[in-house]
């Protein structure tokens, strides 16, 4: 009885881990992120947003483009996320971007990786 009571709360703990991880996401390669992005940057934040702690959105200072339509501002900025998946930015953080969307977003599964962590404690 008792093995049975330890089976199935190890099945219950099992099920629960599971369904708690709010963002699970197979990356393609950088080639197919790069595809699926309409921009694609390499930038420093110097806003964070004003959406909760830790910050969603994030406003960026652009070093090098890679890929994006027409014009290339030195500044752009992200939408606040609305999901698990997005991603938390700190002021002077530096990334690789991966965007897309009207507004324009970047979430954990679509290849946007923080490049540079900054020193500056908050």
């Amino acid at each position: 009885m008792i093995a049975i009571v330890i089976g199935m709360v190890g099945v219950v703990l099992i099920v629960t881990t599971s369904l708690s991880h709010a963002c699970d996401c197979v990356e393609p390669h950088m080639d197919v992120n790069y595809s699926r992005a309409t921009h694609v940057f390499y930038g420093e934040v110097t806003d964070a947003g004003t959406y909760g702690t830790p910050r969603k959105g994030a406003t960026f200072k652009v070093s090098q483009w890679f890929k994006a339509p027409k014009q290339d501002p030195l500044a752009i900025s992200l939408a606040a996320g609305e999901t698990d998946c997005d991603l938390y930015f700190r002021v002077g953080d530096k990334w690789l971007i991966f965007a897309s969307g009207t507004p324009l977003k970047a979430r954990q599964c679509s290849g946007s990786r923080l490049l540079e962590q900054s020193t500056e404690k908050k």
